[in-house]
């Protein structure tokens, strides 16, 4: 009974270590097989959050972009374009290439001279995580990703800085883009 148990789940950690050893997982900082869901990078400071399926690991996961909207309106847009030829013999990292017409950062990339065009650590304060927040912010000019706190801080301190309700109106601190962020 154990065994018929483990290889139920045999194709999921299969489908998790093939995403694990071709993929620069972001999130979680150890993947293991008890974690279904990936943070993957996929350039421009950009990342790709992406929940598999338990029962249907070779299905079309759950597929959610997190960066700036300029660098990924081409990559939704390929996304709706290729769904339609997701193939489930397939993995998903081969899938994922093909969907998003695009080759995705290896492990390697993290490692490498240029993988500042990969990063994802806020702009401001130069981590991943603050208070267990991860950056959900970017400018739509330099696609440089901000923590909304660190973002939230930056702006306040900006003479310039305009504030409408909840919301402030100010500068990239990288390139002088226009940039807003939601107060809480």
């Amino acid at each position: 009974q154990f065994q018929e148990t483990l290889a139920q789940h045999q194709q999921l950690w299969d489908a998790l270590d093939e995403l694990d050893a071709n993929t620069w997982v972001l999130e979680p900082k150890a993947p293991g097989r008890d974690c279904v869901d990936r943070r993957i990078a996929i350039g421009n400071h950009c990342s790709l959050q992406i929940g598999v399926h338990v029962t249907a690991p070779t299905s079309v996961p759950q597929l959610h972009f997190l960066g700036a909207e300029r660098p990924l309106a081409p990559l939704k847009h390929a996304l709706n374009t290729n769904l339609h030829r997701w193939d489930v013999t397939q993995g998903l990292h081969a899938n994922l290439e093909m969907l998003l017409d695009l080759k995705l950062p290896t492990p390697q990339h993290a490692d490498a001279e240029g993988a500042d065009d990969y990063s994802v650590e806020c702009a401001i304060c130069y981590s991943y995580h603050l208070d267990d927040a991860v950056p959900e912010c970017a400018c739509d000019s330099c696609s440089k990703p901000f923590h909304q706190s660190c973002l939230t801080e930056w702006l306040r301190g900006l003479p310039t800085t305009q504030q409408s309700f909840n919301r402030l109106f100010g500068e990239c601190p990288y390139c002088n883009y226009a940039i807003t962020v939601t107060t809480h």
